[in-house]
């Protein structure tokens, strides 16, 4: 991982625990969500072959990404698994976000959070900068609301104030509306609008698709609110918003004292901020030493005692 190795024997004490406990392949996923992610989920699960556990637990530390990428992600864990645990002890943003609605059991960290699952487009006139797709459709929002806003107080005002008749009074209070409104919308542009909406629809057909497996939406609209709700983005969904408004309340866990050992720790080593991807399988990577058995150490200590005995009776010669 990044040259870092994994070697702490509290920390592989902790992943044989829990991997005995719920019957499941640990991984670890961090960094972007992105095809290459994909590639190398579905190479090690072909790898493991027979050698799969029952179940499956993902460590994800994100900001999201691709929401193919993630859809893919999720449909191929809850193929060859039969309960999934996503664990959350950092970032689990937008296309992670859409990840988690694929798994049974989401357990959070007190650092843990998900995000608001709304696209991210790039700027036209900035280079690697990119903007919410909600930001177009909060403002067509923002401008239809207001233009009608507009349209009545003008129309009251000419109507009661200035004793106008109601034809004249609403065809004037048009014309000032247009004449407020006519630049701004001006500045929008059909195609891109277009292109926002079918991109938000194929984020929450997604989620749709994932929920029929998992079950673990509150409702269809705890989807749409993840859609178009939240105000911003870097919106942050901690355990007890997630609990209260989106999920249900027990599929969304605190975690235990081994969950939590080993997320702190993979938390640290790669807290998702990067877009290099880290993928382990902790069971086969972060193992424990074999212990041997009674039989094998008792021949093992016969053997060690007799060359001692060897040594000495050399040198006493």
């Amino acid at each position: 991982m990044n040259g870092t190795t994994i070697d702490n024997t509290k920390l592989s004490d902790a992943i044989a625990q829990l991997s005995a406990e719920k019957d499941a392949d640990l991984i670890f996923y961090a960094g972007e969500i992105r095809r290459e992610g994909y590639d190398r989920v579905s190479d090690l699960l072909e790898a493991l072959g027979g050698q799969r556990k029952r179940n499956a637990g993902l460590f994800l530390n994100t900001y999201g990404g691709d929401p193919h990428a993630a859809y893919r992600i999720a449909r191929a864990l809850g193929h060859h698994y039969d309960q999934l645990t996503l664990y959350i002890f950092g970032p689990c943003k937008s296309a992670g976000t859409l990840m988690a609605m694929g798994f049974n059991t989401i357990v959070i960290g007190n650092r843990g959070e998900l995000g608001p699952m709304d696209i991210q487009l790039a700027n036209r006139e900035e280079i690697l900068e990119y903007n919410s797709a909600l930001d177009m459709i909060q403002a067509m929002s923002w401008l239809q609301k207001h233009a009608k806003t507009s349209f009545k107080d003008f129309l009251a005002d000419m109507r009661h104030k200035e004793r106008l008749n109601t034809k004249f009074a609403s065809e004037t209070a048009r014309q000032l509306t247009q004449g407020l409104f006519a630049g701004l919308y001006a500045h929008m542009d059909p195609v891109r609008l277009g292109y926002v909406q079918r991109a938000m629809l194929i984020t929450e057909a997604y989620g749709v698709r994932l929920n029929e497996r998992s079950k673990v939406l509150q409702s269809r609209e705890a989807l749409h609110t993840l859609v178009y709700d939240y105000p911003t983005h870097d919106f942050v969904i901690d355990r007890s918003e997630a609990k209260r408004v989106l999920f249900n309340r027990d599929q969304v866990l605190c975690p235990t004292i081994h969950e939590d050992a080993i997320g702190r720790v993979l938390y640290e080593l790669h807290p998702g901020s990067r877009r290099d991807i880290d993928l382990v399988h902790l069971n086969t990577t972060v193992a424990p030493e074999p212990v041997p058995d009674a039989a094998e150490s008792s021949k093992t200590t016969e053997k060690t005692q007799k060359r001692r005995n060897r040594k000495r009776d050399s040198v006493s010669k």
